[in-house]
């Protein structure tokens, strides 16, 4: 098992992650709707069907007990309807949905997305048709915190508080020369966490500390281990795989729950990430 841990001279916190064994998840989603439909669109004119906050849910940690948070995969999901008709003595209607926005985990905002889709009709012709988005998805490596996405979202990820996640796009129905036009929507904001679970009994390799001493030139690691166990310690300037480099090849796992080394780290160094793993005969 291998343990990355970013490590920033400045920084206040620390970001955990494993190696890639079996994997299990853990999924949590929140839906939302909403409909015109007690107050149906006529002639012509722009509404906010749904405002910049309308798409918040407020979702869990990862609990570290599982294991080893290994990749979050965030999803969002927006489909809409519209239903009119072409409105009396006109030869023509149409009706837009409107999206556009980023995503945000209390207020760190990772990426956007937006869209515009509407439907078109001539008279005698039944206004129907969708709006909305093209299914968002991505996956955040936690290795990768700090390089692709900022690192703060890691705290909220293994913190012990729920966290907002926002699409913060209104939705907005620009419409003409429409009759009873019903606008509708169904969304789906989601989250899931991705782990490498622990084995029974025991607790997940993981480093606990990082402390560096300025005056001496040292930076301490301290991970959780086992007296029957032998670990290697690797570096980088980077958390990129191919960067890591051995500082200790073999370190025996101390008699209490943690085991400590010590490497020497010139002041001009800023940043640092280490890796642990059980070394295996």
């Amino acid at each position: 098992m291998t343990l990355p841990s970013f490590f920033s001279f400045s920084a206040t916190s620390f970001l955990l992650v494993s190696s890639l064994t079996a994997v299990e998840d853990v999924p949590q989603s929140l839906d939302f709707a909403k409909s015109n439909e007690d107050s149906l669109y006529n002639g012509v004119g722009l509404e906010f069907l749904a405002d910049s906050q309308f798409f918040t849910a407020s979702f869990e940690p990862f609990d570290a007990s599982l294991g080893t948070l290994v990749s979050i995969t965030v999803r969002c999901e927006i489909n809409g309807l519209f239903d009119g008709a072409v409105a009396d003595g006109s030869d023509f209607a149409a009706a837009y949905g409107s999206l556009g926005g980023s995503f945000a985990m209390s207020g760190l905002t990772f990426d956007g997305t937006g869209g515009n889709q509407g439907v078109e009709a001539e008279s005698g012709e039944t206004l129907t048709g969708n709006f909305g988005i093209s299914p968002y998805q991505r996956t955040l490596q936690v290795a990768d915190a700090g390089v692709t996405y900022h690192p703060g979202l890691i705290d909220l990820f293994l913190g012990e508080e729920a966290f907002d996640f926002t699409y913060n796009s209104p939705v907005m129905i620009d419409f003409d020369s429409v009759q009873d036009l019903q606008a509708s929507f169904n969304a789906t904001l989601s989250i899931t966490y991705s782990y490498e679970p622990a084995e029974p009994g025991s607790s997940p390799l993981s480093i606990v500390q990082l402390v560096r001493n300025s005056a001496e030139g040292e930076v301490m690691i301290e991970w959780n281990s086992s007296p029957d166990e032998s670990y290697r310690v690797l570096a980088a300037e980077r958390p990129e795989p191919n960067l890591f480099e051995v500082v200790a090849t073999s370190v025996s796992g101390e008699s209490g729950q943690t085991t400590r080394f010590t490497e020497s780290v010139p002041a001009t160094v800023a940043k640092r990430f280490y890796r642990v793993e059980t070394v295996t005969e």
